[in-house]
């Protein structure tokens, strides 16, 4: 499979999830609390070298991959993702530099289930969301219990790893997965033409 296919796989994958995201927060009209971003600078998030393609790709083609690959090289082991902003700006939609590009774990947080021990889904949100809105919170906790709709982590992790097993499926810290992603699109157009909308 050549690279822009994986990559149009998981953009499509990503494309589907925020569908099914809205649905369930229209639903249970629970949302983050503006200028949070707790879950953000928890140290070690993890995801896959597939997830962090759509951002490395990006980069190749605004000719952007090898400076960002350079800064990101000696930051790399750093335990808070290198894409977090430290200060939400006013035209920011929030403390993510690559909203768009963000992995699987960064869209399903504070908004979807996994299944426990009994295969029952059970909310997986933030101790923010549940104090700051209880009703909602309760309210979907008794709408999932009924067989309300809820995104399913697990769902979402199996699609990823059908598109290609072999980078869906190891995790790594986020920014080491960014740093493989990046290595693999610039070997990959090392003897190949570069995509047409590159520049």
């Amino acid at each position: 499979m050549h690279l822009y296919q994986t990559v149009n796989k998981v953009e499509k994958l990503f494309s589907v999830l925020e569908k099914d995201l809205n649905r369930f927060q229209d639903s249970s009209k629970l949302g983050c609390v503006a200028g949070c971003g707790l879950c953000c600078r928890k140290a070690d998030i993890e995801a896959s070298v597939l997830e962090m393609l759509p951002f490395s790709y990006h980069l190749f083609k605004k000719n952007k991959a090898a400076a960002f690959y350079e800064k990101l090289i000696p930051r790399m082991d750093e335990p808070i993702c290198v894409l977090l902003a430290p200060v939400l700006s006013e035209d920011s939609a929030g403390f993510c530099t690559e909203y768009r590009y963000r992995p699987l774990i960064c869209r399903l947080f504070g908004f979807s289930a996994m299944l426990n021990k009994n295969h029952k889904p059970v909310l997986v949100t933030c101790k923010i969301i549940k104090e700051n809105d209880p009703v909602n919170y309760n309210n979907a906790v008794n709408s999932i219990e009924n067989g309300g709709y809820v995104p399913l982590i697990s769902n979402y992790f199996s699609q990823l790893r059908n598109i290609d097993p072999d980078l869906g499926t190891k995790m790594l810290t986020i920014n080491l997965a960014l740093v493989k992603a990046i290595e693999i699109v610039l070997n990959y157009y090392t003897y190949r033409r570069k995509p047409k909308n590159s520049g």
